[in-house]
Order: structure tokens, then sequence, then C-alpha cells
């Protein structure tokens, strides 16, 4: 547990806060949050498609934030971050550089060049129903057509074949023209997201005929589960250190 002189840290934009606030009432406590009212909030939120930059108010000194990675949610790691080094007594300026230096961890949503001067959204790496809505709200931030390549998800019981279908109909809502799935659940995202939807049962395929339609103008995702190893299909499309 917490130990006397601990700090807790909340997220105030979670289910439930209020109760950790009770649970911490007697203890010292620090709270962030994108959406809500917290300690440490990003104020003047830039967004763009690789990056965010705003402003963090730290014991009474504003410090300009720069994050390049793209997304929301990377914007809500990085308070969290803040609210961490904070609570444990490290410098602001080390705090600034630090976030200043992150990198894009490979196949997690890694924006990559993609074939005829395309681009990709790599998330191949793994998969889950809240991280798919964070990387279709990138991938919404994006000119031009927008295109997912959507594999099985794994490890999710019965529920499966219904957060699945789900996936085809979040798809639609959030812009995407074209989606190309693979593998046995997906089949039902394909089914639910209608016109601009094709299936395939290997990955194979799906690499042919995506070489031989994309275009300058597409930023497709590509999201699945580990096991169905899109990594490799975001390789083959990605045009990083080829001739």
């Amino acid at each position: 547990g917490l130990t006397d002189d601990g700090v807790g840290v909340i997220n105030a934009d979670m289910d439930f806060v209020d109760a950790w606030k009770e649970v911490l009432a007697n203890r010292k406590s620090l709270s962030f949050a994108l959406d809500n009212d917290a300690d440490i909030t990003a104020k003047d939120l830039q967004m763009d498609t690789s990056s965010s930059h705003f402003m963090v108010e730290l014991a009474g000194e504003f410090h300009y934030i720069n994050v390049p990675l793209p997304g929301r949610h990377n914007v809500a790691n990085a308070l969290a971050a803040i609210t961490i080094t904070h609570a444990m007594g490290i410098s602001a300026e080390a705090m600034v550089k630090g976030l200043a230096s992150v990198a894009a961890v490979p196949h997690r949503l890694q924006l990559r060049k993609g074939l005829n001067q395309s681009q990709l959204i790599d998330d191949s790496y793994n998969a889950n129903p809240g991280s798919y809505k964070q990387a279709l709200a990138t991938l919404a931030t994006f000119s031009g057509q927008h295109w997912l390549v959507l594999g099985d998800f794994g490890e999710l019981g019965a529920d499966s074949e219904q957060l699945h279908s789900q996936m085809g109909v979040d798809a639609k809502s959030a812009g995407v023209k074209r989606l190309w799935t693979v593998g046995v659940q997906s089949k039902n995202a394909c089914e639910t997201f209608g016109a601009g939807a094709q299936h395939f049962d290997d990955v194979a395929a799906l690499e042919t005929v995506l070489k031989q339609t994309i275009t300058q103008d597409v930023t497709c995702l590509i999201k699945g589960s580990r096991f169905m190893q899109l990594d490799k299909l975001a390789d083959s499309l990605a045009q990083e250190d080829k001739a």
C-alpha cells in the first residue's frame, strides 16, 4: 500500500474517481486529467498528426510541453508522467526534456511512410477495444482517405463476436472509407461496416491487394492482435530505408 509519506496519483478522467479520492482523503494526493478538473491539466492543447503541444502549471509556474507522439491518449500518458515526476520532486526542466525525447515504440501507433507515398499508422503490436478506439481517433486527424486493416482481436471471450461487430460500426462512424479485414472474428466487422469493406482469409492475399490499390492520398491504420502477425504486413507496406 501507500507509505505514510507517499503521494497518491489520481486520474480524474477515470471512472470511480470520487471513490479513489475518498480512499486517499487522509493522504497527500495529486490528480491529473485531460477532460476534467484536476491539479495538473493540459492548457492550450494543440495537436497535429505527429505530436502534441500544451502548457502545464507546476508550483505556480507554466512549462511548455512537447510530446512527439500522436493521439489524445498520449497527452493523457504525458500528464500522468508529469504528475508522477512532480510528486517525486524531479525538476520540471528534466521532465520537459524527457518528454520531448520520447520516441514511438515500433508497431505501437507508429507513423510510417508507405507504398506510393501513402501513410501508415502501424498499431499492429497488439489490440484491445480501448486501444482500437484511440487508434481510430488518431486516424481521424489525418487528411485524405482513411483506410483500416483490421485483424482478429484475441482474448475477448464470449463477447468476441459482438465486439468485432461493433468495430465495424465504429470504423464507419469514424469516417473510415475502406475496411480490409483478415482472420475469423474480424469478418463480423466487415459485415457491419457494409459497402467499402472486404474480407480476406489470409494476410498474403490481403497484402497483394493492398500493394495494388494503396495511393498517396491514403492513411492506413493497421490494427490487430499479436498472433495475427500484421507487423509483417506493415513492414512489407512500409518504405523506410528502401531504395
